[in-house]
């Protein structure tokens, strides 16, 4: 989050936009405080206040002047002004931004010296869909420098082809990963398992709600028993990436299992509670995934985001309802359903032999 400020308050003009109230820098330290009240966490381990100013407003312990431009809550970046008058960027934010800095070409570049070829060599990230979100964001960036007259012109972004991930969790694969996480995992020195959390859980237990439910791995983290509604076997997702992530998703027998034997008594709280996380609650289950995954033969371009696609995938071929589906799937786009769906040949195939049987 960022607060408009400066060290004494007041109006701050911004170019080519009008002026904007800021609150002074003794303010936001007073807001800061107050949150300290709020906070939820073990005090041992979260000191102070939930709401902290970020170490980059400061140079040798002196508080200093930044600038930001953003483009929504979570594209953003803040900058200073070196003696030339340069801009010099100190921090980048997630969605586009963070790609840009430090470890591109890009980074560090005046703005009227970045062109064509610097854009087109421009990778970031694990996908193109990463490389898509910085050439976005470079693209408005060098739209607004040659608003405000820093640039001549502006060069040439072209967004780069999208694929889909391809895998998903077949039959086989789901079959050999509950089999390998079925068989408990005794401890092999003299430390003895303390919680549920021990072992293959809670890796096991998030496959098969994402199997299941077509949940994201992040929604499954945050799940809260308040959210379980269990006379109508259905789970609440109250938010995640999109508005239309705002949904119901079935319980199924084996997911109403696995959630049975994690519940305690109390009815409100996190399903995956985490102690070390600052949430509270669990964050990822990706070591446990990888040592399954690998005592399982999978191959390593499975990822846990494939059980996603395997439920995408099942729940068409199953019901053909395409809108019911995306939205189990919270999907607001049916290209993006699409994405996720990885219907086989058999389906094509049998209706060929039937056509075929017809003719003859």
């Amino acid at each position: 989050m960022c607060i408009v400020a400066s060290r004494t308050g007041g109006w701050v003009g911004c170019p080519n936009e009008p002026r904007i109230k800021a609150l002074s820098w003794e303010d936001v330290k007073e807001i800061a405080k107050r949150f300290g009240s709020l906070n939820c966490y073990d005090r041992t381990k979260v000191r102070g206040s939930i709401l902290k100013i970020e170490k980059v407003n400061f140079n040798n312990n002196k508080q200093i002047e930044l600038f930001g431009y953003a483009i929504s809550a979570k594209r953003y970046d803040l900058y200073r002004y070196d003696a030339q008058g340069n801009i010099v960027i100190v921090d980048a934010k997630a969605h586009g931004l963070g790609y840009l800095y430090p470890q591109t070409s890009i980074a560090g570049r005046r703005v009227d010296h970045i062109t064509r070829d610097h854009i087109a060599l421009l990778v970031v990230g694990s996908s193109p869909a990463n490389t898509n979100n910085a050439l976005r964001t470079l693209r408005r960036m060098l739209k607004k420098a040659h608003e405000w007259e820093m640039i001549r012109s502006v060069p040439v972004v072209k967004l780069v082809e999208e694929h889909g991930r391809e895998e998903l969790i077949e039959p086989w694969m789901e079959a050999n990963l509950l089999a390998v996480t079925e068989i408990p995992r005794t401890p092999n020195s003299k430390h003895a398992p303390k919680s549920i959390n021990y072992g293959w859980q809670p890796f096991r237990d998030v496959l098969l709600i994402m199997l299941d439910t077509g949940m994201r791995p992040a929604e499954v983290f945050r799940m809260r028993w308040e959210h379980m509604k269990w006379e109508r076997e259905l789970i609440f997702v109250p938010r995640s990436k999109s508005r239309k992530s705002k949904r119901f998703v079935g319980i199924t027998e084996r997911v109403r299992a696995a959630l049975l034997a994690r519940k305690t008594n109390a009815n409100e709280g996190w399903v995956f509670p985490s102690a070390r996380a600052e949430s509270g609650h669990l964050e990822t289950v990706q070591k446990q995934f990888e040592r399954a995954r690998r005592m399982a033969g999978l191959p390593e371009s499975v990822v846990l985001y494939s059980a996603r696609h395997r439920f995408s995938t099942d729940a068409m071929v199953g019901t053909g309802n395409l809108m019911a589906v995306m939205d189990a799937m919270g999907n607001e786009k049916i290209d993006t359903t699409r994405l996720y769906n990885h219907p086989g040949t058999k389906q094509i195939r049998d209706a060929i032999e039937r056509r075929n049987q017809l003719v003859q």
